[in-house]
């Protein structure tokens, strides 16, 4: 239960200052809500409540540290002298106004965070908007080159050519000169075999007109056919792409149709033809081969009936991991050695999934589930399990270990009598293994379906108002199986009814030491051997799970109306304080119970208090 904090404070007319004595807390563990109206302070093992006497801009105020105290300066709305700092009135009026200071806060600050995701979201358009804006800007520098590069590029080939033919400009004598560098890089190898093999009748023959060289139409010839001639060894693509380039250059420019009265023609592109195979289909995915035919067909005879559901021999089947199932159920069997029981369910289902009749796999799945809490699963797989047993009538062995595995789970889910059965027919199977270890299992679970038994009793009486009668009954196993929490607190409802409060707060004070172990170890006689620890017969809850919690609230709320009953309110309020603490956030009616019980406690001892 926290303790009350202390403080000082002084004012001014703009301002309030607390002073509060961490008292050797970290500042880091120190948290402090501010509303308009009310102020809370939480550093361990205090706690400080203030309703404060008129409202404070919660905005502007600040905390600071010195020498060791929280001085918090809160700033007033209104410039003025306060009579006090805390708000008195009625326990109504102060807990709708605190309750009205929070609900006004949380609002505030939802709009300050729906403000700042909005602002988040506007800067990142933001952001999305200039990176846009770059991007485009760049195309527009990028396309505005290529537009320049282009016209400087025919520019200078309208130029080569208009000086060619008017006899003061240079002669084309080479491919690149008529289609540029780029594309004569991609022909270069065809050309140079188009140049050789019309170097055997043609030359270039230089003729003097006037002073001038000009080309004549055997050279003329020699170009286009080095152009048209494309070589096996460039890839298709590449060879369209090029020839493309060259009919675009040439249809631009006019003085390209006709030189010396020689027509061009340009062969048109081979066409592309798409060539399929078809293979001989084959049932392994491995090549065919002689010297293994004859164990292929053998394996076929022994696996007809699996072949279709084996993911190995099946076309969607990736490799060895995903379709053997020895392998997956090795790779479980090392994930339970590990302890990754998880994984070791999920390798197991995995090999059941390729052979269903893997029954170690099975077997071995329903261990993993009595680790991971989830008998009913267990159940089911020793179920199956025992069936493949009894209809192969030869392995003693695996039904004793599957009845054991079930008599588990069944203790896990608190059906005691069944775990019983499954006990005894497991011990009086004769197996290879000693059975010593199973009998005294046995006994326990014995003397607790006894003890569970004569609860059950007990519990019907007391649902028919027989307190005194069902009293006798939880005595009785409780005297069996001291650490039963179930009837501890059962028996506990008993002695409140009858007005026993102090053997009620005994037992509620025993179970919340048995819930708060974090071993059990305090166990007594046979109830504290190392099998009964592994299997667990839910005697005692798990720590921390969900059952546990529920125990632990009813024992520590019941305890804390015993002790109010005695006058003892301190303890009562701690006790139901700690027990609100226990409740989880979105069980709204328990705490709201609970916290009524504080309130009613509260006005007790304060009644208490008053009287002479």
């Amino acid at each position: 239960m926290p303790v009350t904090g202390v403080y000082t404070w002084t004012q001014t007319d703009c301002t309030v200052e607390l002073s509060i004595p961490l008292k050797g807390a970290s500042l880091k563990n120190v948290d402090v809500y501010l509303a308009d109206t009310f102020l809370k302070v939480n550093y361990h093992p205090f706690l400080l409540e203030i309703d404060l006497l008129r409202r404070v801009n919660n905005s502007r105020s600040k905390a600071l540290s010195k020498n060791g105290h929280l001085v918090l300066v809160l700033m007033k709305m209104h410039k003025e002298q306060w009579e006090s700092i805390e708000f008195v009135g009625d326990e109504d009026t102060v807990k709708k106004r605190r309750s009205d200071a929070i609900a006004k806060h949380t609002a505030e600050m939802k709009e300050v965070h729906e403000k700042a995701k909005e602002k988040k979201v506007e800067e990142g358009r933001m952001v999305l908007r200039q990176q846009m804006d770059l991007e485009q800007a760049e195309r527009h520098h990028i396309d505005m080159a290529k537009e320049k590069e282009k016209r400087d590029a025919e520019a200078e080939l309208y130029a080569a050519f208009e000086g060619s033919e008017n006899g003061g400009g240079k002669s084309i004598t080479n491919v690149t000169d008529l289609v540029g560098e780029e594309d004569h890089a991609i022909l270069g190898a065809t050309t140079q075999q188009a140049t050789k093999n019309s170097k055997q009748n043609d030359d270039f023959s230089e003729q003097s007109l006037g002073g001038t060289n000009k080309v004549s139409s055997k050279s003329n010839a020699k170009i286009f056919s080095s152009i048209t001639c494309i070589d096996e060894c460039v890839p298709q693509s590449e060879k369209i792409n090029a020839e493309n380039n060259i009919r675009l250059k040439i249809a631009q420019s006019s003085e390209l149709k006709k030189i010396d009265g020689l027509t061009m023609s340009i062969n048109a592109p081979r066409s592309a033809v798409k060539a399929t195979f078809k293979y001989t289909p084959r049932l392994f995915k491995t090549p065919s081969r002689e010297s293994t035919i004859s164990q292929e067909e053998l394996f076929i005879i022994k696996n007809r009936p699996f072949l279709k559901t084996n993911l190995l021999l099946n076309k969607d089947g990736l490799d060895i991991s995903d379709a053997d199932p020895l392998w997956l159920k090795t790779k479980g069997d090392e994930f339970y050695c590990c302890g990754d029981f998880l994984s070791a369910v999920h390798a197991y289902s995995s090999a059941l999934a390729c052979d269903k009749s893997m029954v170690q796999a099975l077997s071995n799945r329903a261990a993993c589930y009595i680790h991971l809490g989830e008998p009913s699963l267990c159940i089911k797989d020793c179920t199956q399990v025992l069936k493949w047993c009894d209809d192969s009538e030869n392995d003693d062995e695996l039904r004793k270990k599957m009845l054991v595995r079930r008599g588990a789970a069944s203790c896990q889910l608190g059906d005691y009598g069944g775990c019983l059965k499954d006990y005894e027919v497991a011990t009086n199977i004769k197996s290879l293994s000693t059975n010593i270890e199973l009998r005294n299992d046995l006994l326990v679970v014995r003397q607790i379906a006894e003890a569970d038994a004569l609860k059950c009793d007990a519990d019907e009486l007391l649902s028919q108002g027989n307190s005194e009668e069902a009293l006798v009954l939880y005595n009785k196993t409780i005297d069996a199986v001291p650490t039963f929490v179930r009837a501890l607190s059962n028996r506990g409802i008993c002695f409140m009814t009858i007005g026993n409060m102090s053997d009620c707060i005994g037992d509620c004070s025993t179970i919340i030491d048995l819930l708060n172990e974090s071993s059990r170890e305090a166990q007594d006689g046979e109830l504290n051997s190392f099998r009964f620890q592994q299997f667990g017969f839910n005697l005692i809850p798990s720590k921390n799970s969900e059952e546990w919690r529920l125990c632990l609230t009813k024992a520590l709320s019941r305890r804390g109306i015993a002790k109010a009953q005695l006058q003892e309110f301190e303890g009562a309020l701690k006790d139901l304080r700690e027990a609100l603490n226990q409740v989880n956030t979105e069980n709204c009616k328990d705490r709201e119970d609970l916290e009524k019980d504080i309130c009613a406690i509260q006005k007790m001892a304060k009644d208490h208090v008053t009287e002479p």
